[in-house]
């Protein structure tokens, strides 16, 4: 929320978490103080422009790879993507280990 906070375009990708756990998240840090609601949170998000675009594998159908990333940050002109669990993403560039 910082780096979207100062005009950066940000995009998020979780492997285990839906796209409404992580708006909860986004809001949480968004906060202007401990007490505040998630309404005040709201109203700082929109006030502030922040940009901020969520995919997760749930909306993939599939664990994401890298390609799927490249394609987040191309299509929403990303300046960073943060990337939540990373062990939960397809390593498609791998090759089979002969293990015999």
């Amino acid at each position: 929320m910082s780096a979207a906070f100062q005009g950066n375009k940000v995009g998020l990708y979780s492997g285990e978490m839906s796209t409404q756990q992580l708006q909860e998240r986004m809001l949480c840090c968004a906060k202007p103080t401990y007490t505040s609601t998630q309404e005040e949170a709201m109203k700082v998000i929109k006030e502030k422009d922040a940009f901020v675009r969520v995919i997760t594998q749930k909306e993939l159908r599939r664990r994401a790879n890298v390609s799927d990333i490249e394609e987040f940050i191309i299509r929403d002109n990303l300046d960073m993507v943060v990337i939540d669990q990373l062990s939960l993403m397809e390593d498609n560039t791998s090759k089979p280990r002969n293990t015999s």
